[in-house]
């Protein structure tokens, strides 16, 4: 599997597989093409963490909404698409709160 970048900061060492930032640019453009808007895009990232080595496979959009000033997310968007990646990726797992 290759990798796009790798980079080691204070011993923790993480890999980014190709698609996770082609996703992520692709997510923002249709979004700023469909809404017009360019804030932030929401999403989830996939991979494996082996100690302190963390490698991103994939990532993927997530609808989100605004009520009362609180972001909420499509939490069954969210719940379909985990399974639909760990069910061809047995390892792989939702990094998303190593990056909050």
């Amino acid at each position: 599997m290759a990798t796009t970048s790798t980079k080691s900061t204070a011993q923790v060492i993480y890999k980014v597989h190709p698609l996770v930032p082609l996703n992520i640019s692709e997510h923002w453009t249709r979004n700023k093409g469909q809404t017009k808007r360019t804030d932030n895009v929401f999403g989830i990232v996939m991979g494996v963490q082996n100690g302190r080595e963390i490698e991103v496979h994939n990532s993927f959009p997530v609808p989100c909404e605004e009520r009362g000033g609180k972001l909420f997310v499509d939490e069954e968007h969210y719940t379909q698409r985990v399974e639909q990646c760990q069910y061809i990726l047995i390892l792989i797992n939702d990094l998303s709160h190593l990056i909050r």
